[in-house]
């Protein structure tokens, strides 16, 4: 087995940050990232991601584990899960908390 210190060093170094909801916007897209740990603006955990401070992730309840990653189609910057084509992976499967810009209902 290949074994890096270096690499050991930077994993316990960056933040592990459960996604265990979302809010959105007006149109569906996501806006926050939520969990224990506090909240982050897509902007916020894109920047965190590919800068290597913050892994997001999503936990199922049977303990399987789905990065948040990044992806960039013309020009725009964009969070998704790592294998988004299964079932139940996405971030479209993790529970919303509201969208922004309309009225919450009691």
């Amino acid at each position: 087995m290949n074994f890096s210190p270096r690499r050991n060093w930077m994993e316990s170094a960056m933040a592990n940050r459960r996604v265990d909801r979302v809010l959105r916007g007006p149109d569906g897209e996501i806006t926050y990232l939520l969990g224990s740990w506090g909240a982050a603006s897509s902007r916020e955990a894109i920047d965190e991601v590919e800068s290597g401070r913050c892994r997001y992730f999503i936990e199922w309840g049977d303990g399987e584990r789905v990065d948040v990653v990044v992806t960039h189609a013309d020009g725009i910057s964009s969070l998704c899960t790592d294998n988004d084509d299964a079932s139940r992976s996405g971030l479209d499967a993790v529970p919303t908390l509201g969208r922004l810009g309309q009225a919450q209902s009691a």
